[in-house]
């Protein structure tokens, strides 16, 4: 919750895959992700992550529609 709550956190899912978790962040600056990626390596239960740097931005839309189902 600490992370939906971020303003520079755009899009957080918990996925299944290799990764628990996906978030999405916009800095400025590198200096504004390395002091973000820092306090979330040092968050507990946090054993590792994976950055990718968007160089060219192609496309920007997407939208998503999670289906309600009952067990």
């Amino acid at each position: 919750s600490e992370l939906v709550n971020q303003d520079s956190v755009s899009y957080v899912a918990f996925v299944a895959g290799s990764y628990d978790l996906f978030v999405e962040v916009t800095y400025d600056t590198n200096e504004g992700l390395f002091d973000f990626l820092a306090a979330l390596k040092a968050k507990s239960g946090v054993s590792s992550c994976e950055t990718a740097t968007v160089l060219k931005l192609l496309k920007t839309q997407y939208s998503f529609q999670i289906r309600s189902t009952t067990i």
